[in-house]
């Protein structure tokens, strides 16, 4: 699939939606955030129902693949 980078906007969600984008990351969901604290963000924020994740809530829409490291 394809993910999509830099989405900053609603508009830009609903259209990356449409095409059947199934990932993305951008502004709208998070500002910057350092390699070294990207595992605890995930852990405490997108591990809580839709609503509570940062960014737009209950407009989530991120997708994470865990690997190693």
């Amino acid at each position: 699939g394809v993910i999509a980078e830099g989405i900053e906007t609603d508009e830009q969600l609903t259209r990356l939606k449409s095409i059947n984008c199934n990932g993305g990351q951008g502004f709208l969901f998070s500002k910057p955030v350092e390699g070294r604290n990207v595992r605890t963000m995930i852990n405490s924020r997108w591990a809580e129902s839709a609503d509570d994740r940062p960014a737009k809530k209950g407009r989530p829409f991120v997708e994470y693949a865990s690997g190693s490291g």
